[in-house]
């Protein structure tokens, strides 16, 4: 299985809207007015520059299936990474949200290994991240 992940873009809007349906977004309150969505596409593409997280879009072949994103958080007095992710109906029940999740856990990885302060390499859009094949 060819699953990627790809740092968010321009060209993932199409991908959001997709996974704005109600069956989608039935456990975050639904789907959201366009105004809103737009809005989220722009925070998941201002993301990397916080340093703090990244929205990848999940891509099966050349086909975007899904997204995947981490981002630091404070929990309890720590700084804790924290994930979610989606994927389209015709594409759930075939082990993708398992493979984009191994990749991410390796992004983090290195990202945790950064020195303290310094912006997420792993989400500068110069490379794709190659799950399980």
């Amino acid at each position: 299985m060819d699953v990627r992940l790809e740092p968010w873009s321009e060209s993932a809007l199409d991908l959001l809207r997709g996974i704005n349906t109600p069956q989608m977004r039935r456990h975050v309150g639904g789907p959201e007015p366009e105004e809103q969505l737009l809005a989220r596409h722009r925070r998941y593409l201002a993301m990397p520059a916080t340093g703090r997280g990244c929205m990848f879009a999940v891509l099966l072949g050349d086909e975007m299936v899904g997204s995947i994103a981490y981002h630091q958080r404070d929990w309890q007095g720590e700084q804790i990474y924290e994930t979610g992710w989606n994927v389209l109906p015709p594409y759930q029940r075939r082990g993708i949200a398992f493979a984009a999740g191994t990749a991410l856990i390796t992004i983090v990885r290195e990202v945790a290994r950064q020195e303290a302060g310094r912006p997420a390499r792993a989400c500068d859009g110069r490379r794709t991240t190659r799950a399980i094949e």
